[in-house]
C-alpha cells in the first residue's frame, strides 16, 4: 500500500494542481476585467491550494504506515525536497497551461486524456523492475518518474538519492518553471481580448 500511496500522492498533487491552474484565468475572467491584479497569482494560488490537499494526503499515508507497520525512516524528514521539486514543476506547467487555455480552449479536454496516459507511463501502481530496457530508457524523460522515485527512496527504502538524481529533478523543475513563466509573460497582456 505504501508503494502505491507514496507515488500516487505526488502524481495526484501534480495532476490536481495543473488541472486547476489551467482553468484559473478563464474562471476568474470577470475579476481580471474589473480589477488589475498580477495574473500569475491565479495559477499559483491553485497550486498552493493543491499543496494543502497534499498535506492531508500525507497524514493519511502516515496512518496507513502505522496500520501496516511500515518502518519510519529518518529520511522521512527530507520529504519536503521531492515535494518542492514537484511544486516548482507544477507551477511551471500550470502557468503555461493557464496561458495556452485562454487561446486554445480544447486543451482543457485533451489534458484529461494526457493525464490518464501519463498515469500509465509513470510507475505508480506497478514496479519499475518489470519494465524492459527500452521502456526504462524512455521513462528517464518523464519528470514524474523521477519525483515519484525520489519520494519512494525516502519513504520506503530509507535512502537519499544521489547528486545526479537531485540534479535531474532540479533541472526538470527549473526548466518547466522558466518555460511556464516565459509563455505566461508573453501572452498575459492579451488575455482580456480572449476571455
Amino acid at each position: 500500500p505504501i508503494y502505491y500511496l507514496s507515488g500516487s500522492l505526488i502524481f495526484s498533487f501534480n495532476s490536481e494542481a495543473t488541472t486547476n491552474a489551467m482553468h484559473s484565468i478563464l474562471s476568474n475572467c470577470s475579476l481580471i476585467k474589473k480589477v488589475y491584479l498580477p495574473k500569475y497569482l491565479f495559477p499559483i494560488s491553485c497550486v498552493l491550494s493543491s499543496l494543502v490537499n497534499l498535506g492531508f494526503s500525507l497524514v493519511a499515508m502516515f496512518i496507513v504506515m502505522i496500520v501496516t507497520r511500515t518502518p519510519f525512516h529518518a529520511t522521512l524528514l527530507l520529504m519536503p525536497i521531492p515535494l518542492f521539486y514537484t511544486f516548482l514543476f507544477s507551477v511551471g506547467l500550470g502557468t503555461m497551461l493557464a496561458a495556452l487555455t485562454v487561446y486554445f480552449r480544447d486543451i482543457a479536454h485533451f489534458y484529461g486524456v494526457f493525464i490518464l496516459a501519463w498515469t500509465y507511463f509513470t510507475p505508480i501502481f506497478y514496479p519499475v523492475d518489470i519494465l524492459p530496457d527500452f521502456a526504462l530508457r524512455l521513462m528517464q524523460f518523464n519528470p514524474m518518474f523521477h519525483y515519484v522515485n525520489f519520494m519512494r527512496e525516502l519513504v520506503i527504502y530509507g535512502t537519499f538519492p544521489g547528486i545526479t538524481e537531485n540534479l535531474i529533478c532540479v533541472a526538470m523543475s527549473v526548466l518547466m518553471l522558466f518555460a511556464g513563466f516565459w509563455v505566461f509573460y508573453k501572452k498575459q497582456d492579451h488575455f482580456v481580448l480572449y476571455i
